[in-house]
């Protein structure tokens, strides 16, 4: 809807312009994170109007969940976190938000407030935020690994899901 609101809200995250652009009609840009910029790329494209009249938001992913393709963009905020102000992904999100208040007068849009979950034996906070045009952004916090192996149950978890899915294909 707006590639320059979009490149603020990034920028929050420690995203800085590497390249601005055209794509046919449109405007673009390509962020980087600052001290790492070839570690990972967001490409921002805002449609001209003319194309979408109508400029809506993404569709919530969360209330939308059975939808196909790509669902939203996860960030490992951990080194955030762990430093003497920001302890929990609470406290750096609560960072976040006031210096988004303070530089562009926003506050930021939660879709889901940051609780414990396990992938694999590690434990991370995670929480959900909404960008500025409404896709999901997941924000992880890793917090320490279990000593005890769930892979195996995992896995045959993992395969019965599989084996449940196949009875559908044709």
């Amino acid at each position: 809807r707006d590639i320059e609101r979009a490149i603020s809200f990034y920028s929050l995250f420690g995203f800085e312009v590497q390249h601005k652009f055209r794509a046919s009609s449109a405007r673009a840009a390509w962020l980087t994170l600052a001290e790492q910029p070839a570690s990972l790329r967001i490409e921002l494209i805002e449609i001209p109007a003319y194309i979408l009249p109508v400029q809506p938001r993404a569709l919530d992913l969360l209330e939308h969940n059975y939808l196909l393709g790509f669902n939203h963009l996860a960030l490992d905020v951990t080194r955030f976190c762990n430093n003497s102000t920001n302890n929990t992904l609470s406290n750096y999100i609560t960072q976040v938000n006031c210096t988004s208040l303070e530089k562009f007068g926003k506050t930021l849009r939660i879709a889901l407030l940051p609780k414990q979950t396990m992938i694999g034996n590690d434990v991370y906070e995670l929480a959900f935020l909404f960008d500025a045009d409404g896709c999901l952004l997941e924000l992880l916090n890793y917090q320490t690994t279990l000593p005890f192996d769930y892979s195996e149950e995992v896995m045959k978890w993992w395969q019965k899901q599989q084996s449940n899915s196949t009875k559908y294909i044709r």
